[in-house]
C-alpha cells in the first residue's frame, strides 16, 4: 500500500543507508573503492570563494563468494515459471531476473585485493570447507528442499526462494565466516541476521526508481506463495566464485553461464568402497542404457548387482527400476525389487508415521533377497537423497 507513512519510511531508510544495498547478496554489485574527494563546479563554496571539498567513501563490497550451486532441473524449471510470472506482471522486470544458469545459494562473502589474500582465501577454504560441509550437512551429501517465495526489506527489492534446511545452512555460513575472519580475511557483507536463500530476481537502483518494488500479487496470481514446493537440490560441494563474472571462463572452455569458479571444495569423505565393487551411474541417455549399465558387470554365475535408485519423488526412479527388472528377466536373471513405499502408502494415502518401520522392513527384504534366494539383481527403489543413506 502506497501510504504517506510508507513513502516517508522509504525516504528515511534511503537517507540512513546512503543508498547501500539492503540485502545479503551484495556480491552481485562488485564495485568497490577507497575514499575519494569530489568538489568544484557549481557546488557550495567557502567564505574565501573556493569550492568545498566533500569526502565520499564507497563501501568495500565483496568480490568473492562461497556458495552452493543450484542446478537441479526441477528447481530450475520452477524458478523459470516464477520468473515468467514476474515478467508477465511487468515486462520491465525482465532486467531484474537472475540468469537460470547462475542460480546459487550464497553462504559467505569476502573482499580480497592482493594475490596473497586470494591465495590465503583459497587455502583457508581448502582446509575448512570439506569438514564444515560434512559437519553441518551430513557425512557425504544432502538434498536441500527449496520451498516458498519471499522478499527482502520493506521495499521488496529481492525475490528469493528459501531452503527448508535454514538452521543447518545458517550454522554452516557462520562457521565459514568465523574461519575466514580468524585468518584475517575481510568478510565484507556479513549480516547479523544471516538467511541463506536463492535469489530469483533483484531490482537494481535505477530499475527500483521506476518500478518501485516487487508486488507479490505478481506471483500469487500464478499460484506461488510461502509454501510452494520448488524441488530438491543435491549438494556436491562448496563453490568459490568471483562476483560479477557471469559467463566468464578464463580457462578457454565455453562459457557455462555460471560465475567464474576458481575452486570447488567437495565433502570431506567419500564412499568407503572398493572401486571395482561400486559403480555410480549419473548420466545416461535413455533408461534402457541405464539398465544395460547396471547389468554389464554380471560376468559369471556368482556375480550379484545391487542397483540403488536416487532421486526426488516423481523423478522416474520406479519407472527406471521397472525397466531394470524387465531387462534382467529378459536375460534370464532373477531380480528382486524392494521399496519402503510398499509400507507407507495405503489406498493412495501416505502414512508418514510408518516411515521408520517401512525402511526397516525394506532393509530386511533386501537382506533376505541376497541371503535366501538366487537373486542376481537387487533393486532398491527409494529416494536415497544422501550418499550416507545408500552406502553398503
Amino acid at each position: 500500500v502506497e501510504s504517506p507513512a510508507r513513502v516517508r519510511l522509504e525516504e528515511l531508510v534511503d537517507a540512513d543507508l546512503g543508498g547501500s544495498p539492503t540485502h545479503q547478496e551484495q556480491h552481485d554489485d562488485d564495485t568497490a573503492g577507497d575514499a575519494f574527494e569530489v568538489g568544484g563546479g557549481g557546488g557550495p563554496q567557502t567564505a574565501e570563494g573556493a569550492p568545498t571539498t566533500k569526502k565520499v567513501t564507497q563501501s568495500r563490497r565483496p568480490n568473492y563468494f562461497a556458495c552452493l550451486k543450484i542446478d537441479a532441473p526441477e528447481v530450475v524449471a520452477a524458478v523459470a515459471r516464477l520468473q515468467r510470472s514476474l515478467v508477465e506482471f511487468d515486462p520491465r522486470l525482465d532486467a531484474a531476473l537472475q540468469p537460470l544458469a547462475a542460480l546459487h545459494l550464497t553462504l559467505a562473502t569476502a573482499r580480497v585485493d592482493s594475490a596473497e589474500a586470494k591465495r590465503r582465501l583459497g587455502e583457508i577454504l581448502a582446509d575448512t570447507a570439506p569438514a564444515l560441509l560434512a559437519h553441518h550437512l551430513g557425512d557425504l551429501a544432502v538434498c536441500l528442499t527449496l520451498e516458498g517465495v519471499g522478499t527482502f526489506s520493506a521495499r521488496g527489492h529481492v525475490v528469493y526462494v528459501e531452503p527448508q534446511e535454514q538452521a543447518r545452512l545458517q550454522g554452516l555460513s557462520n562457521a565459514l565466516y568465523d574461519a575466514l575472519e580468524a585468518a584475517g580475511i575481510e568478510t565484507a557483507g556479513r549480516r547479523a541476521q544471516n538467511r541463506p536463500h536463492v535469489t530469483v530476481a533483484k531490482l537494481s537502483r535505477p530499475l527500483a526508481r521506476t518500478v518501485g518494488y516487487f508486488d507479490e500479487s505478481a506471483w500469487r496470481a500464478h499460484g506461488f506463495g510461502p509454501t510452494t514446493p520448488f524441488g530438491q537440490q543435491a549438494v556436491d560441494g562448496l563453490h568459490l566464485c568471483v562476483a560479477g563474472s557471469l559467463g566468464d571462463d578464463k580457462t578457454g572452455a565455453p562459457p557455462t553461464g555460471f560465475y567464474e569458479t576458481p575452486r570447488t571444495y567437495p565433502f570431506a569423505t567419500t564412499p568407503s568402497a572398493d572401486d571395482d565393487a561400486v559403480v555410480i551411474i549419473t548420466r545416461v541417455s535413455t533408461p534402457r542404457d541405464a539398465a544395460d549399465a547396471v547389468l554389464a558387470d554380471l560376468n559369471n554365475d556368482d556375480d550379484v548387482v545391487v542397483a540403488i535408485m536416487r532421486g526426488t519423488p516423481g523423478s522416474g526412479k520406479s519407472t527406471l527400476a521397472g525397466i531394470i527388472e524387465a531387462a534382467a528377466a529378459g536375460r534370464g536373471l532373477a531380480a528382486v525389487r524392494v521399496s519402503a513405499d510398499d509400507d507407507v502408502w495405503c489406498d493412495g494415502v501416505f502414512d508418514a508415521s510408518a516411515l521408520a518401520t517401512a525402511h526397516a522392513a525394506c532393509q530386511r527384504r533386501a537382506r533376505d533377497a541376497l541371503e535366501n534366494t538366487k537373486c542376481r539383481v537387487l533393486i532398491v527403489d527409494n529416494t536415497n537423497c544422501s550418499h550416507r543413506e545408500c552406502r553398503p
